[in-house]
């Protein structure tokens, strides 16, 4: 079920996410998911993110990214698979458009676009979900997303889909508020014939922190409650735990899981996933246990689940996930998210496991130095190159150890940096 996420972010597993303003100062610029095989973790796959001017994001942030590119691990190499592009317009700062490629026969093809649309306050006003026409070489409209606002607040979300002369309303979501905050949504089906189809209740304790939020179904003459969720937070607002339940045929609310939090300085460090076992007039039994951990901007840079063994004991398992996030800064002073407009270069995959590309190319033919540096500023490889405008070469990171480095192609005429992951 697709829904708009207004109040909260949602990511697996569920996290508490905080929204540090200085986060902005550094930019997500990868990630690599890992998964156990039931002996060690293994790459599963990565992605990378390439920003330009002073656009940034992370986790907590809008990824105002220029692309992000994915490969998914095939044993012994890195395979391209999804290319994820976004157009930013310069003035206003506002996501335009973003298109998806898939990777087939060695080269991307457009697969599917979203163009977004704008009202005169900056909200957003619509939005059109385009697919490629590989028959007509040309985008084809799909669907389209039509928004109103009352006193701020969004009010309908209202979808549609294209018949190939119009948009035709289909569907409608209604949200009703209290103040600014969101205690209703009701979903219904439009056209010939409207009828309720769902039904969203959110109620906040003293705090104004969602305290619980109920799906309801339409049976046809009532809303039914089929699932729920519960939250308790300690003094400081930190969400401690949230209980899920389900609804049985006489109304009643079955226990079925809980998430509880732990915190250090305000960031989750913790969660603890449970499953109601009704055995022995029922409990809560371990499941996953959910670490993580924070760089000094408070941005989330490694996640790792660990499995419940029914010996008693916290174990790794097969399927138990781990994940890396990596950040540049905006530092004018090393320029390590600068690229000289004497040129541009290009360094994939990133993150990288044993080997790496750098594609190189220069406004103007010119010689080269290329310098590596490490996370510390040593210089640990240094070659040179012969007059060109363009260069392609690929180097073993074999001995490199996991981090983060700089790559410095030095002209004589310009000098372009990029950074690159290396991950084990």
């Amino acid at each position: 079920m697709k829904r708009m996420k207004l109040l909260f972010t949602i990511a697996l597993p569920v996290m508490i996410l905080q929204n540090n303003a200085n986060a902005q100062s550094s930019r997500l610029i990868g990630k690599a998911n890992w998964a156990n095989n039931g002996t060690v973790f293994t790459l599963r796959d990565t992605t990378s993110y390439n920003y330009s001017g002073g656009n940034g994001g992370d986790l907590t942030h809008p990824m105002m990214f220029d692309n992000a590119t994915t490969w998914v691990n095939a044993d012994t190499a890195l395979n391209p698979t999804t290319l994820l592009s976004q157009e930013i317009d310069s003035v206003t700062h506002k996501l335009m458009s973003t298109t998806t490629q898939v990777w087939t026969s060695g080269g991307w093809s457009n697969s599917s676009k979203v163009l977004y649309y704008y009202n005169s306050d900056g909200t957003l006003s619509y939005m059109i979900n385009q697919v490629w026409s590989s028959t007509g070489r040309a985008w084809a409209n799909i669907s389209r997303n039509m928004y109103t606002y009352l006193g701020g607040n969004l009010s309908t979300n209202t979808y549609q889909t294209f018949d190939g002369l119009m948009f035709n309303s289909v569907s409608q979501k209604m949200y009703f508020y209290t103040g600014t905050l969101l205690t209703q949504e009701v979903d219904q089906t439009l056209g010939s014939s409207m009828s309720f189809t769902a039904r969203y209740d959110y109620s906040y304790n003293s705090a104004n922190k969602l305290a619980a939020w109920t799906y309801n179904s339409w049976s046809g003459t009532a809303f039914v409650p089929q699932y729920t969720y519960t939250n308790m937070y300690d003094t400081a607002g930190n969400r401690t735990s949230s209980t899920y339940q389900t609804y049985d045929a006489s109304g009643s609310a079955v226990n079925v899981s809980m998430k509880n939090y732990s915190y250090t300085g305000g960031n989750v460090t913790g969660e603890i996933d449970q499953n109601w076992d009704t055995a022995d007039g029922g409990a809560y039994k371990n499941v996953m246990n959910y670490a993580f951990g924070y760089n000094s901007l408070n941005q989330l840079k490694r996640s790792e689940g660990t499995a419940w063994n029914i010996g008693g004991f916290w174990e790794h398992a097969a399927g138990d996930p781990l994940a890396y996030y990596y950040y540049n800064t905006f530092d004018p002073n090393l320029g390590v998210n600068q690229v000289n407009a004497g040129g541009s270069v290009n360094v994939f995959p990133n993150p990288v496991t044993n080997v790496v590309n750098i594609n190189v190319n220069f406004n103007e033919a010119q010689v080269a130095q290329v310098n590596i540096f490490d996370m510390n500023g040593s210089l640990i490889r240094s070659w040179a190159l012969g007059t060109s405008s363009e260069y392609n070469t690929q180097i073993s990171t074999e001995s490199f150890a996991a981090g983060m480095y700089t790559v410095q192609i030095a002209g004589a005429k310009s000098t372009i940096v990029k950074q690159f992951v290396v991950v084990r």
